[in-house]
């Protein structure tokens, strides 16, 4: 199994990532993608290092799209320290 790091920037309404895999001694771009219109007509992307889409994922407006964060996970929330 490869070593891969995966970067997260979580915005307001979307999620934007990326994944990289050890190649030898370097990082190499492995996935990058997002989930945008978290509150109204949620659509994923994942795109491969040359900019083809992988996959493809859009939801009705008003669809009940579930997004748990790490911060939520750890107790982050409104009013608590962050």
């Amino acid at each position: 199994m490869s070593n891969a790091i995966v970067v997260l920037n979580t915005g307001s309404s979307s999620i934007k990532f990326s994944a990289f895999v050890e190649c030898g001694e370097n990082l190499e771009p492995s996935v990058r993608g997002q989930v945008e219109g978290l509150y109204t007509s949620a659509r994923f992307i994942s795109k491969a290092p040359d900019g083809s889409v992988k996959v493809e994922k859009a939801w009705p407006e008003n669809a009940k799209v579930v997004v748990h964060t790490w911060q939520c996970e750890k107790g982050y929330r409104e009013g608590q320290p962050r």
